[in-house]
């Protein structure tokens, strides 16, 4: 049974269509898809900054701050699909103009946005 046949079973066809369309987005044109999961931050949260490694832990794409820190040092971890090497890099509010894309390996992204 193919994928999209499962979540068509588990979830409806609407949603296998919707999930079709983000993976096709994402994977095959390097896109960002409205359905990844979205962290939104509020101007308080980046009014000084916020460190890539606290993206990546509330993104959900790492358990721990050490663990995303690993990600990064094993050339992991992406930045709107440049890979990310400086686990001290801070995010400012002018770089949240546009929503970012974090990636953790090839199949795991999020979206980072201002809200």
């Amino acid at each position: 049974m193919l994928a999209d046949e499962v979540t068509a079973l588990l979830h409806g066809r609407d949603a296998a269509e919707a999930a079709k369309a983000t993976a096709r987005e994402v994977f095959e044109k390097g896109g960002v898809g409205d359905d990844l999961p979205t962290l939104t931050l509020s101007e308080a949260e980046v009014a000084d900054g916020i460190s890539i490694v606290q993206l990546i832990v509330r993104a959900g794409l790492a358990g721990s701050g050490k663990e995303a820190k690993r990600l990064i040092s094993d050339n992991g971890a992406r930045l709107d699909d440049a890979p990310l090497t400086d686990a001290g890099l801070i995010i400012d509010r002018a770089a949240l103009t546009a929503p970012i894309k974090l990636s953790a390996g090839k199949k795991r992204h999020a979206l980072v946005r201002l809200g």
